[in-house]
């Protein structure tokens, strides 16, 4: 999941930060980014599929001979959140540390 999250970085420009705790990845954009007009689904449907896509393409990268199962393949969802200033995005930032750092969360 790591390489996938870090190829969008690389495939996405405009996403400036990538985070991941267990199997929920963030990706904060460039507050400038005037990419597909800042319109909060296509930055949404374009981060999960792009994610889809090289997670998918890397799969044999980091499983060898294990086949993807068509019946179990790997899908996953996203959302957008404006926060309003740095530091609610700082504290955002920090609240998933804690989550990391405790296993029982």
């Amino acid at each position: 999941m790591s390489a996938a999250a870090t190829s969008v970085l690389a495939f996405l420009p405009d996403v400036c930060l990538g985070y991941g705790v267990s199997d929920e990845y963030s990706f904060v954009f460039d507050k400038a980014t005037a990419l597909f007009e800042r319109r909060a689904a296509k930055l949404v449907s374009t981060v999960v599929s792009t994610f889809t896509a090289f997670y998918v393409h890397l799969w044999a990268e980091f499983f060898g001979d294990v086949r993807l199962d068509v019946r179990m393949l790997p899908t996953f969802d996203g959302r957008a959140v404006c926060y309003p200033s740095l530091g609610n995005l700082r504290d955002y930032l920090r609240w998933r540390q804690v989550d990391c750092a405790n296993p029982l969360v």
